[in-house]
């Protein structure tokens, strides 16, 4: 996976997103948790099919784990395609709230926002922790928004899935768990 600094036009897209949700909930960024969590219901009730609710609710989520993490939105790349992701301070470690979101959006599925960014949170800070990644790198300017380092070569084949697909069952398994009271 490549994982890019956002050039100047995705930089603005991710502010007009950003606006958006703004628009839709008739405040101002910050937004608050319950902000957020009002956004995205209203869209997977009534707006599940409408492409720019889904990535205005996404984007509004990610600055949620930013202001929690001070992670950074960047861009990842992979053979099957690009993504805007979020990706952590001093790890070329990402999440994807926008897939997040989108995937719940679709199955109209109730989604406590708060829980689902701190268990995102956690994941990623835990690969962090297990030390399975290149550290960030600035561009070639120093500026800030620097250019995360690519994964190691050992990540990138087999265990980067293995980890992914872990990753996606503690998720899975913490939301699961919430959900049923547990």
């Amino acid at each position: 996976m490549k994982i890019s600094g956002l050039t100047a036009e995705q930089a603005q897209a991710v502010d007009e997103a950003i606006a958006l949700a703004a628009d839709y909930l008739a405040t101002d960024p910050p937004f608050s948790p319950v902000e957020v969590q009002r956004l995205y219901d209203a869209v997977a009730k009534d707006h599940p099919d409408r492409l720019e609710a889904q990535i205005a609710v996404g984007m509004a989520f990610g600055e949620m784990i930013i202001s929690k993490a001070g992670y950074e939105w960047v861009r990842a790349s992979d053979e099957y395609g690009e993504e805007t992701a979020l990706c952590h301070r001093t790890a070329a470690v990402t999440c994807f709230p926008i897939s997040m979101l989108q995937k719940r959006i679709a199955k109209r599925e109730a989604v406590d926002l708060v829980e689902l960014r701190d268990a995102t949170i956690a994941v990623v800070e835990e690969a962090v922790i297990k030390g399975n990644w290149q550290p960030r790198q600035s561009d070639s300017s120093g500026a800030t928004g620097s250019q995360p380092a690519v994964m190691s070569a050992k990540l990138a084949g087999g265990l980067g899935c293995a980890l992914m697909v872990a990753a996606f069952a503690i998720f899975w398994w913490y939301i699961a768990g919430s959900s049923a009271g547990g």
